[in-house]
């Protein structure tokens, strides 16, 4: 028993949560986690590519070519990861689907 002033420290740290215990223990909840927070990230980098054209159309209006160069940059840069994302997404769902047709 670890003790600290007469402490159980053992008592004291938490078990795994039941969601969690249940999460690795079970493959197919652990591809549909995944599989939710790739899409989670692509709706985030969708929102900062609509965001940075949105600046880079308003800063073309104003001829702030710096500017417009340097949004236009993170626009690009979001959108590769978003694509990035899309593909491990892509990838996961299709070995998901040949694991199905293969019986496992």
């Amino acid at each position: 028993m670890s003790s600290l002033g007469g402490v159980d420290l053992q008592a004291n740290i938490p078990n795994e949560t039941p969601g969690q215990a249940e999460i690795l223990r079970n493959p197919r909840a652990v591809k549909e986690a995944r599989l939710e927070l790739l899409r989670e990230a692509v709706h985030e980098a969708c929102g900062f590519i609509r965001l940075h054209a949105e600046v880079c159309q308003s800063l073309a209006e104003a001829g702030d070519d710096a500017g417009l160069l340097h949004s236009l940059g993170r626009l690009i840069a979001y959108a590769r990861e978003a694509a990035r994302t899309g593909n491990d997404l892509r990838t996961i769902r299709d070995e998901a689907a040949s694991n199905k047709e293969g019986g496992q």
